[in-house]
């Protein structure tokens, strides 16, 4: 998979380092794509962290529509954010588009000490979606917040 100002997905480096808090970095996906570390403590195997990504887009989407609000999209099981076709379509809608990498995905694994994917409970997941919304919601005060979520069992 590769963006049309992106790197192919295989080149992508193995693991991103953490962003400075409240900082956000280019994001491998490409050219108007950024990430930003969520910061979730400790647990077991070390350090827990969420990844934030967000499309910022250089055009305006095509007929300028009016801003409806922000769409949150969550990746399914064994699997993290990459299609740059969705941010898009979201846009062109209306909404300011955010992926999250959730604990041990994408973005969000460290290989250090991570098994990828591991969590004991879904409900782990609560901790990253409500810094995402927190988040999301101060940076855009006054849009309703939706949140998509593919396949992950819940």
């Amino acid at each position: 998979m590769s963006g049309l100002h992106g790197i192919p997905s295989s080149q992508w480096p193995d693991f991103l380092t953490s962003t400075d808090p409240g900082g956000w970095a280019a994001d491998p996906l490409g050219e108007d794509f950024e990430h930003t570390t969520l910061d979730l403590g400790v647990d077991g195997e070390g350090p827990v962290l969420g990844t934030l990504v967000r499309y910022v887009p250089k055009q305006p989407p095509p007929g300028n529509p009016e801003e409806r609000g922000i769409l949150l999209s969550v990746h399914g099981w064994s699997d993290y954010f990459y299609n740059r076709e969705l941010a898009e379509f979201w846009r062109a809608a209306g909404y300011r588009f955010y992926a999250l990498d959730l604990r041990r995905y994408g973005r969000s694994l460290r290989s250090e000490h991570q098994r990828p994917g591991y969590v004991e409970h879904l409900a782990e997941y609560h901790q990253e979606l409500d810094a995402a919304a927190d988040l999301l919601t101060a940076e855009h005060p006054g849009l309703p917040l939706l949140v998509q979520g593919h396949s992950l069992g819940g």
